[in-house]
């Protein structure tokens, strides 16, 4: 079992450089960018100071904005992501709470990101991705790392109203992948990437497909709500692996052309508090070799982690 996650990546990354990791409409990455460009994000945020803290990545749901999650925790930090779709009043609540000294965002995110920042720093993705990595310092980061240290902090909507922040440690990932692998393994071919980052089940869609090779498909906003938007994803690159919550397979299980593309699909992995049958997934979709499973995120196997 690995101690830091990023272990996965620095794995896998030299075996397959040139092969795509993370795609949506307009941008592809190969593993090789996503390890460099960590490692530049991660030299420069340490450079700049910042270690076991938070780093808030104030992105659209994009490639960069992984390679930023990846990027913070080379720098010895932790991440926790922020969707620009999110109620203004829940953001200034969890940047009250976190009082962050840096914030990554994009162009399209940066003004938006300014008037939540406070006297945090505001990092754009283009400006520190170009960093020169520095082995040696983000080696120093490393020796001192342990399988406990936050990865990241997800936030949930709280029976009071305000946000309650979870710290996500490497452990409970590397739980997880280790209980999901033998299912996720084969075939090595695309797994859709159906949720937002602010979301524990996403985890599942990026980090641990990276670990195996496969490359991920990430889906928008519309293709994430139109189940024959997410038919034609499913197509067009041949996914065969996906994650969903209940109330949202059963939404898609309604529309005709989401299960037809469907039926092309090694597994489908569902989490949340009702359970889902095989039996109740219809035989056109599920297939004889494509199981149904439920699973729990990160945060609930932190109990055991």
């Amino acid at each position: 079992m690995q101690t830091n996650v990023l272990e996965y990546l620095e794995q896998t990354a030299p075996r397959v450089p040139d092969k795509v990791a993370y795609g949506n409409e307009d941008t592809e990455v190969t593993f090789g960018e996503v390890l460099r460009n960590a490692q530049a994000i991660g030299t420069f945020l340490k450079r700049q100071g910042h270690y076991k803290e938070p780093v808030v990545v104030f992105m659209r749901k994009h490639p960069n904005a992984i390679i930023s999650f990846y990027g913070a925790v080379y720098a010895g930090c932790f991440y926790v992501p922020i969707d620009e779709e999110m109620p203004k009043h829940r953001i200034e609540l969890i940047f009250q709470n976190l009082k962050p000294h840096a914030i990554i965002c994009d162009e399209f995110t940066a003004k938006e990101a300014g008037a939540f920042a406070g006297e945090g720093k505001i990092y754009l993705y283009s400006d520190i991705c170009t960093t020169e990595p520095d082995p040696a310092l983000l080696q120093e980061v490393r020796e001192h790392a342990i399988d406990t240290d936050p990865l990241y902090i997800v936030f949930t909507s709280g029976s009071t109203g305000k946000p309650k922040g979870v710290r996500i440690p490497h452990r409970a990932v590397s739980n997880l992948y280790e209980s999901v692998r033998e299912m996720m393994e084969e075939p090595k071919a695309p797994v859709l990437c159906a949720s937002q980052a602010i979301f524990d089940i996403f985890i599942t869609e990026s980090l641990l497909p990276l670990a195996m090779g496969k490359p991920v498909v990430l889906a928008d906003e519309e293709e994430m709500l139109l189940p024959w938007k997410m038919a034609e994803l499913i197509e067009g690159h041949g996914v065969r692996y996906m994650q969903f919550t209940d109330s949202r397979l059963r939404k898609c299980l309604g529309n005709e052309a989401f299960c037809r593309a469907a039926a092309r699909k090694r597994a489908a992995a569902m989490s949340g508090s009702c359970l889902i049958t095989r039996k109740s997934v219809p035989p056109a979709v599920r297939g004889p070799a494509a199981p149904c499973l439920q699973t729990c995120s990160p945060a609930w196997r932190r109990a055991w982690a």
